[in-house]
């Protein structure tokens, strides 16, 4: 009859709007239940009204639990599942490695995922840094050279040192040069002009790859040997003497600790 046809239309859109028709319908028989249920929507409404701009997991949560069919109660999932997943991408940026940004990806805390881009992003920066790393602590031209061909490969998206590498491999060009040179100095027994050379390099690059610091520390033994000799300095040799101990086949070295008594 018409008004079970009104009250089962009430009860399949539940809202305010549609216990509102039927109650002023003037029907009877659900009258009770209807206010009954017009009441708990507009229950409802008012929390979702306080909640709805929160960032409190929690709220949400309840909220749910206490109006699981409601006309807010989607948007309130949705809202859950935005802060859940915003919590998630925030500890992974707060730890900020590869492993805190994958299990970002691969976690089950949130259908959401909206930041699975940015943390493909940050994955990649990542390893483009521990690449670079990688190359400056070797500090060779192919190292800086392998960073440059790398680029764009394997998932090597970001590159952020290129024009860095382009530099270094210039620069480490010049210095080997510039070693050559004070290497050429010195076995022609141009002893000043070695060390010169190498004290040059030292101030204009600040520092020399580690790898070539034997090289160069060889083409100043002879001049500390001989400063050493003029000054008579126990101070002087101890500082040859640690200097000797980092130079391939030193020549002075025997002189340096009998000079210290040892």
């Amino acid at each position: 009859n018409k008004e079970e046809n009104a009250w089962s239309r009430a009860l399949r859109i539940n809202t305010i709007e549609s216990f509102n028709s039927y109650i002023e319908g003037n029907y009877e028989l659900h009258r009770d239940e209807a206010f009954s249920k017009r009441s708990y929507l507009l229950a409802a409404k008012d929390k979702w009204q306080s909640i709805k701009n929160s960032t409190n997991i929690k709220l949400f949560n309840d909220y749910i639990t206490q109006y699981p069919n409601c006309e807010y109660t989607q948007e309130a999932r949705l809202r859950k599942e935005q802060l859940e997943d915003n919590q998630a991408w925030n500890e992974a940026l707060k730890i900020n490695t590869i492993k805190s940004y994958t299990d970002y990806i691969e976690s089950n805390r949130t259908k959401s995922k909206k930041h699975i881009d940015d943390a493909n992003v940050q994955i990649s920066i990542i390893r483009d840094e521990e690449r670079w790393q990688n190359a400056q602590s070797i500090g060779t031209i192919e190292e800086y050279q392998k960073y440059i061909q790398n680029c764009g490969k394997n998932g090597n998206r970001n590159c952020m040192h290129i024009t860095d590498a382009q530099r270094q491999i210039k620069n480490v060009t010049d210095i080997i040069n510039e070693i050559q040179k004070a290497e050429n100095y010195y076995a022609n027994k141009k002893y000043e002009d070695a060390y010169n050379t190498i004290v040059s390099i030292e101030r204009r690059y600040h520092e020399i790859p580690k790898y070539l610091n034997n090289r160069a520390l060889k083409c100043k033994e002879e001049h500390y040997f001989r400063e050493s000799k003029k000054q008579k300095s126990r101070y002087r040799w101890q500082q040859n003497l640690s200097i000797y101990k980092n130079v391939a086949s030193p020549k002075h070295l025997k002189y340096a600790k009998k000079k210290l008594g040892q």
